[in-house]
């Protein structure tokens, strides 16, 4: 995995993962320029949501896996953890 593209807070919680498969990381995706068809659909398979697939940030709920392989992809420039949204009361 390229660490150089992870925050500080989610190179963290990355590495503290227990369960790397389990969705539980909102991640800000900073690409180079709008994902081509080929990356869309290999974000779509990582977890990113279809709506937000034509801009060059994107968010997403991410397993640590999910943002290994992200941060592997040259076309990727940085990822940054974001805050959990807080449920309605």
């Amino acid at each position: 995995m390229d660490f150089a593209k992870l925050d500080a807070a989610l190179a963290s919680a990355v590495q503290a993962s227990t369960q790397p498969d389990a969705r539980n990381l909102p991640v800000f995706i900073h690409t180079d320029g709008e994902p081509t068809a080929e990356q869309r659909v290999f974000l779509l398979q990582a977890g990113v949501a279809a709506a937000v697939l034509g801009k060059r940030i994107m968010t997403a709920t991410l397993s640590p896996r999910a943002v290994e392989q992200i941060a592997d992809q040259a076309w990727v420039r940085y990822l940054k953890l974001g805050s959990a949204l807080r449920q309605p009361l």
